[in-house]
């Protein structure tokens, strides 16, 4: 079994200065979103990540069971850099006969990303909150072209 303290990946982000023009939509004036060049698919190993700045934004991807995901670096609590913070098994507390705790468990089938600011942690593969349900990371958009990942904006 792994622990948590195995699987910790130092923080840092990458800035993209090279994304595809922003082309305007004949049909109605529109701007069509921006594309920035991550890195080849097979940059990114499972379980782990890159965190990636495109334009004003900051995107972390992560591979989880083979699949690739992607948020917004941005907690929902406080607007930390979830996306730099420990990535960890989901922690299971088994509650015995009398209602009490008395060791921590990991499920190896949910990883969690913990924020570095206050510790909330998200599910990589959801974004839902382990805690209260009405807070979730907001999902980036990717594309995967030629083996090329995309972080579309």
């Amino acid at each position: 079994m792994t622990s948590p303290l195995d699987v910790f990946v130092p923080h840092y982000t990458i800035y993209l200065n090279d994304f595809n023009n922003i082309e305007t939509n004949a049909k109605d004036g529109r701007k069509t979103l921006a594309e920035y060049l991550v890195c080849s698919e097979d940059e990114i190993a499972d379980g782990g990540r890159k965190v990636v700045a495109c334009g004003e934004r900051e995107i972390g991807i992560f591979r989880v069971k083979g699949a690739l995901h992607a948020w917004h670096n941005m907690c929902p609590h406080r607007q930390g850099p979830i996306c730099q913070g420990r990535i960890y098994p989901e922690v299971v507390e088994p509650v015995d006969d009398k209602g009490e705790v008395r060791t921590l468990q990991y499920n190896e089938e949910n990883m969690h990303v913990a924020c570095p600011w206050h510790g909330w942690e998200f599910n990589l593969e959801t974004g839902r909150n382990a805690g209260p349900a009405k807070y979730r990371l907001h999902r980036a958009e990717l594309a995967i072209r030629e083996g090329q990942i995309y972080v579309v904006l």
